[in-house]
């Protein structure tokens, strides 16, 4: 019988710890390219279906090219990181309108530059709890 009490204790530790463990997961922060401001910009674009994948790629290419660049950058020997960074990530930002605007409607356009904004504004956010 004197085991209940510390089975008990035992198992409301668990339970706390699991409760702990799920908030803490929640709290993960999201991707740039998946918080709801940006998610809601890229579906007012209106893209057809054979539009979606092609868009997808041109998204997923920038933002692997962008973190490829970065971690290049970061394992130089440089003194002006920052200033570097930006000016090649203006070409890279250069390079997605470009793929965009030969994908995209005429109509579609305005509605890509409010998704890029803030997509670019979600990911300055992000980037500054690093610096």
């Amino acid at each position: 019988m004197k085991s209940a009490p510390k089975l008990m204790l035992w198992v409301g530790l668990c339970t706390l710890w699991a409760w702990h463990a799920a908030a803490v997961a929640d709290e993960a922060p999201t991707p740039a390219w998946e918080s709801p401001e940006v998610v809601k910009a890229a579906i007012e674009i209106g893209l057809d279906e054979a539009q979606l994948p092609e868009f997808r790629r041109i998204v997923a290419e920038y933002l692997t090219d962008l973190g490829s660049m970065v971690q290049q950058e970061l394992r130089r020997e440089s003194t002006n990181k920052d200033r570097t960074i930006k000016r090649k990530n203006r070409g890279l930002i250069q390079k997605m309108d470009e793929q965009a605007r030969v994908l995209l409607r005429e109509d579609q356009w305005p509605k890509y530059l409010v998704y890029k904004e803030a997509l670019l504004a979600r990911m300055d956010e992000a980037a500054a709890a690093f610096r």
